[in-house]
């Protein structure tokens, strides 16, 4: 995970229930916190690829005066629910202070924090995961099936595509009389179980010609479960990690591309992986998805 925080936004509102606070109004000063996972950072010095704080900072502000509550606990609840709104969001708290409280007492400031977490759904992993997806095509448009495969993601329910990478060329493994590869990694934050991801996947390399004919053959795109944080799986047709990844530089360099620190289940950092990894040969490209 990393963190985006914004301290002391300051705002003049009308939020409170004594009636010297409706009538006068009062300055608040809100702290928000939003964790995004790993890879979500702009290593490409690409503000698409995180959270625009100057655009949350706004919209906090706004948010905090245009209605009026009793309850700063409410207003606190509102905002934490706008910040899970933004894609790739895990985890967001908001802080709600008021410097200047009608107390009898003297104090520095009176708040409220309210924390929350983006749900998975139904038959999920108890939670957001955060899932390492590998594309891959070597027929037909290949940009193009590679984009797709990102808009079939985008689109689904329970799927926020958080970070991709650039698009690599490489060599065909396995049956070699073929054309040369696109590659790419896409990340995303999923409320899906392995297996309900898994049958996305596969219905998006449907939906854009896939055929299963021949192992490691020809395929208008390839999405494979390269790893999901957390989690390992070992079952009839579905194996997370994805047994062969520890032996691709074609996944593994647009992967670390997008998450530098990922590390396989028993913590092995994948830039010691690939560090080790010599033949093969994967050419980033100019541009991405």
């Amino acid at each position: 995970m990393h963190r985006i925080i914004a301290r002391d936004i300051r705002v003049f509102a009308y939020h409170g229930v004594s009636p010297q606070e409706k009538s006068e109004g009062q300055e608040f000063l809100i702290d928000i916190e939003i964790e995004l996972p790993a890879g979500a950072e702009a290593d490409d010095d690409d503000l698409s690829s995180t959270v625009d704080y100057a655009v949350v900072v706004d919209e906090v502000a706004s948010l905090s005066t245009r209605e009026r509550y009793d309850l700063i606990e409410t207003l606190a609840s509102r905002i934490v629910d706008y910040l899970l709104s933004l894609p790739g969001v895990a985890r967001a708290s908001a802080t709600v202070k008021k410097p200047r409280a009608p107390l009898a007492v003297t104090v520095g400031w009176v708040g409220v924090t309210v924390t929350g977490e983006r749900e998975g759904r139904p038959g999920g992993t108890g939670g957001v995961s955060t899932a390492y997806l590998g594309l891959g095509s070597n027929q037909g448009d290949r940009l193009a099936f590679l984009r797709a495969a990102v808009s079939g993601l985008a689109g689904e329910d329970g799927v926020t595509v958080v970070a991709t990478s650039s698009v690599y060329r490489s060599e065909p493994v396995g049956f070699t009389g073929q054309l040369e590869f696109l590659n790419a990694v896409v990340v995303v934050d999923t409320g899906l179980s392995p297996r309900d991801l898994l049958e996305l996947v596969q219905r998006i390399e449907d939906s854009n010609g896939r055929r299963r004919r021949r192992r490691w053959g020809p395929r208008t795109l390839d999405v494979d479960i390269l790893l999901i944080d957390g989690v390992e799986v070992d079952e009839t047709g579905l194996t997370v990690p994805h047994p062969r990844l520890t032996e691709r530089r074609f996944v593994l360099e647009p992967m670390l591309e997008v998450a530098p620190d990922a590390s396989l289940p028993d913590g092995t950092p994948l830039r010691e992986v690939l560090d080790g990894i010599g033949n093969g040969h994967a050419v980033r490209m100019e541009g991405g998805l």
